[in-house]
């Protein structure tokens, strides 16, 4: 693990010792899972798009001529 060193003004520390607080957690551990978030993929939980789960060229199609209409 690496440690790094952050400046930040005290009132957003004030702010992320409270959100810390109300989570039982450290401010450490709150940003490492905000970060966490920030950095993984966002899942599409639709139910049209799921339909197209096993046919990923005919929605990759579908997109392409949704985008080419935009233009």
């Amino acid at each position: 693990m690496t440690t790094i060193e952050l400046q930040i003004d005290d009132q957003l520390l004030h702010h992320l010792e409270s959100i810390a607080v109300s989570q039982n957690s450290t401010v450490q551990e709150l940003l490492t899972k905000t970060l966490k978030l920030l950095t993984s993929p966002t899942v599409v939980n639709d139910r049209l798009i799921g339909l197209f789960a096993d046919e990923p060229e005919a929605m990759d199609q579908i997109m392409s001529e949704i985008a080419c209409d935009r233009v």
